[in-house]
């Protein structure tokens, strides 16, 4: 259940950075009028999020080849 709170949290987490992207790209006032500042940002997110899918599926392979499934 932490596992899923965990992911369900990182998944928030990414929409609230994604909403801020485009509301700074969005806003002509003290906006950011190109993508250019928020490049690396952008490109980081993919990885992180590919990061974690990652550590979920290592994670579950190694609880399932430790037997920590069938120990209730």
């Amino acid at each position: 259940m932490l596992v899923i709170g965990l992911a369900f949290l990182a998944l928030a987490g990414f929409a609230v950075v994604l909403g801020w992207v485009f509301y700074k790209v969005s806003t002509p006032d003290g906006g950011v009028r190109t993508l250019g500042p928020l490049w690396p940002y952008l490109a980081a997110a993919p990885l992180i999020v590919a990061g974690l899918a990652g550590f979920m599926v290592w994670l579950a392979v190694y609880t399932t080849r430790h037997g920590h499934e069938d120990r209730r």
